[in-house]
């Protein structure tokens, strides 16, 4: 590792940039998230916003930041890069499973008129899970230990209980 990524990832320069000292992650990239579920969530009030929804894009964490003017950015991507493997591997499941979500939802209501009887009932199911999938990734984001144990009850379980919430939400549509 080198002086400079040292020093990026100093505890102290971690919390100034906003970046658990723990987990290596910020919450900010789940903004990313955040403003496009809040327009989906208008969507069957203000069908016209479905036109700004499609625009959304998945984007890498990396991305996020060097696309944003957070002050931060090359702290919270090096940190990422820096991050404990199984807190990373975590994250970026739960991220892939929110962007495979939204633009599972994003495709399925375009293709619904919006006076279509199931149309909210797609959008408000989607919105929910979509809600509890940026706050499973908050979670590993802010306690990266708790999470770790959360997941590992949840893994014991079933190691495919994410992907079967899914599933099971777009089978019941």
């Amino acid at each position: 590792m080198s002086a400079r990524t040292e020093n990026l990832l100093d505890p102290a320069t971690l919390r100034a940039a906003n970046v658990n000292p723990v987990s290596y992650l910020a919450t900010d990239y789940l903004n990313h998230f955040n403003e496009v579920i809040m327009l989906l969530g208008l969507v069957p009030d203000m069908p016209d916003l479905l036109e700004e929804v499609k625009l959304w894009q998945p984007k890498s964490y990396a991305r996020h930041f060097f696309d944003s003017h957070f002050q931060g950015r090359d702290v919270a991507v090096a940190a990422y890069e820096a991050a404990p493997r199984p807190v990373r591997q975590r994250f970026d499941s739960v991220i892939a499973s929110a962007d495979t979500l939204l633009l599972d939802t994003i495709d399925r209501i375009g293709r619904l008129p919006p006076e279509a009887p199931n149309f909210r009932i797609e959008v408000e199911d989607a919105v929910n899970a979509l809600h509890a999938l940026v706050e499973r990734a908050s979670g590993i984001v802010n306690s990266a230990e708790i999470a770790s144990e959360v997941d590992e009850e949840i893994d014991e379980c079933d190691p495919h209980a994410a992907q079967n919430a899914i599933d099971a939400l777009f089978d019941a549509a």
